[in-house]
């Protein structure tokens, strides 16, 4: 018994105690009152994870009013959901627990509460109750009742991307690998597989939306042909699985990039694409020959054979860190494929690049009489013209 007075703090959303605003309610007095009770604040339920502990608590002025008297707590835990203390009646309790007259909790421990509640339907019903002080026995008790909701972890959401997330629209179907995780015996599964495709345009089109059984599966996904002038479409592949009560759905996620399989052409350095190119200085030597050195220097000059290519960059949105390309050539002895770094072209067999940028122009060199056929390849997609 005595006087109280409740404290409220607005921390203003930091961790700064100099901008804590603080206001304090008017006193409280607290009495035993004139009438023995014992009574669960609110009657209300306890929610709690499937086999995690709970915690009871009550409160009594029986302590107060009877301080000569010695009694404990009898707390019974009876699987199901019970109204009142007569339904209970002939039912044996799965627990039971006791607790001293100074104390107003009791904690059920870990692995006993292993039945899950359907929806908000309390799966479990608490029995407090303690001798009454003034009684001659333990024939008259006060009670008071109180209700667990047992609640299934929450599942999670898995999606296994494909080998790569890069692909041709003459690709065959992809598969999309799902799971469900950290699942509970008796827990509604829903989980739902959603698949948006975007176009370079803007434009979605929800090309699946699947409620999904089991636990884990595979879904195969058919590519649609990019539109003509797109260079590749996007696929947000989204898993969802609602979980119960006032949980949110765990999601997991990831994107594919289809690309229009014949959007990667060679050009040469006037922008035109090309499937042969033919390197030849012979008409440069035929006839008669400068004597003069001046002359001499110059006709060196121009009888090396060089040309420069590169893919259609400008006719795609090519994107310089996705896009990347690689170049090849089957038979450098003949002709390779040069990269200028700095002032001076090089063999890019010279260099460790995986792939170079897809504005970059190469130079080609003709080194003897013969022929090669010169690759440019996607590298995210594979996607491979070839001219000779």
């Amino acid at each position: 018994m005595g006087t109280v007075t409740f404290t409220f703090t607005a921390d203003n959303g930091t961790e700064d105690a100099a901008d804590d605003v603080t206001g304090q309610s008017q006193p409280y007095t607290v009495t035993a009152g004139n009438s023995l009770a014992l009574v669960i604040p609110g009657g209300s339920s306890i929610v709690t994870r499937v086999n995690q502990p709970a915690t009871v608590l009550w409160s009594s002025n029986a302590a107060l009013m009877a301080p000569s008297k010695e009694f404990d707590y009898r707390i019974e835990l009876y699987e199901g959901n019970y109204a009142n203390e007569a339904a209970l009646s002939g039912r044996k309790p799965v627990a039971t627990y006791t607790a001293g007259k100074d104390k107003n909790s009791v904690r059920i421990g870990e692995n006993v509460l292993s039945k899950l509640s359907n929806g908000d339907t309390p799966a479990y019903t608490v029995l407090v109750s303690m001798p009454h002080p003034n009684a001659g026995g333990e024939g008259v008790r006060l009670s008071a009742l109180a209700w667990i909701i047992v609640q299934a972890p929450p599942a999670t959401a898995r999606l296994t991307p494909p080998q790569s997330i890069y692909h041709k629209d003459t690709d065959g179907a992809v598969n999309i690998n799902w799971s469900v995780e950290n699942t509970t015996e008796g827990a509604p599964l829903q989980p739902t597989l959603t698949i948006t495709r975007v176009t370079e345009d803007n434009n979605t089109h929800e090309v699946a939306s699947e409620r999904l059984s089991g636990t884990s599966g595979s879904f195969p996904l058919p590519l649609q042909r990019v539109k003509a002038g797109n260079l590749k479409d996007t696929y947000q592949v989204v898993l969802s699985v609602e979980n119960p009560g006032e949980e949110s759905p765990s999601t997991d996620s990831f994107p594919l990039y289809v690309y229009d399989a014949d959007a990667l052409k060679v050009q040469d350095d006037k922008g035109e694409t090309i499937s042969a190119l033919t390197m030849d200085n012979t008409s440069k030597v035929s006839g008669s020959l400068p004597t003069v050195t001046a002359e001499i220097m110059q006709l060196r000059q121009e009888l090396g054979l060089i040309e420069y290519i590169g893919i259609n960059y400008d006719e795609y949105g090519w994107n310089s860190f996705k896009d990347g390309i690689q170049w090849l050539s089957s038979n450098n002895n003949a002709i390779s494929v040069n990269y200028k770094q700095g002032g001076l072209y090089e063999d890019i067999r010279n260099f460790s690049f995986d792939s170079y940028l897809p504005e970059t122009k190469m130079a080609l060199s003709g080194l003897a009489n013969g022929s090669a056929t010169v690759t440019a390849t996607h590298a995210a997609t594979v996607c491979v013209p070839t001219y000779r």
